[in-house]
């Protein structure tokens, strides 16, 4: 099940959910539970996205299940703006030794706190990026409902 943009209020209700679960892309797993491991999700508690969320509460103990997200209610889209070069002889020797894959927060060009990855290094640049990851990425979300309670 693809979901698109629609209306995002936490959903108010008690319920826990023991799940095994991936999350990525359709080429990527993000992140998701070790095996012969599970995760409890109180639905309304922020640990999932809203949509997520909602449609977990579709399904039964037993039941498997595949959440895909459009990259409009993901992460949303890059922005270009979070992309930044930056010469190496403006990065604050706080940051010295940065490479390819690093990360550091720092205020974005819209003075808001972000996460910085460095995406690209030479001689005299790197290449910052502030977008999430998965940020333009269709997400799946899938798994195993253990129980519910």
């Amino acid at each position: 099940m693809e979901i698109t943009p629609t209306h995002t209020a936490q959903i108010s209700t008690s319920e826990t959910f023991e799940i095994e679960y991936t999350l990525g892309t359709e080429d990527f797993v993000f992140e998701g539970t070790e095996p012969n491991k599970t995760y409890l999700v109180e639905i309304g508690s922020g640990k999932l996205h809203p949509l997520l969320e909602k449609e977990l509460l579709k399904y039964k103990a037993g039941e498997s299940f595949q959440i895909r997200l459009d990259a409009s209610v993901g992460f949303g889209f890059p922005d270009p703006a979070l992309i930044i070069q930056v010469a190496k002889s403006k990065v604050p020797t706080t940051l010295a030794g940065l490479k390819i894959g690093s990360s550091f927060e720092a205020p974005g060009p819209d003075k808001k706190k972000r996460k910085f990855r460095v995406t690209f290094e030479n001689e005299k640049t790197i290449t910052i990026d502030g977008n999430h990851p998965l940020a333009g990425e269709l997400i799946v979300f899938e798994g195993k409902v253990i129980s519910r309670s």
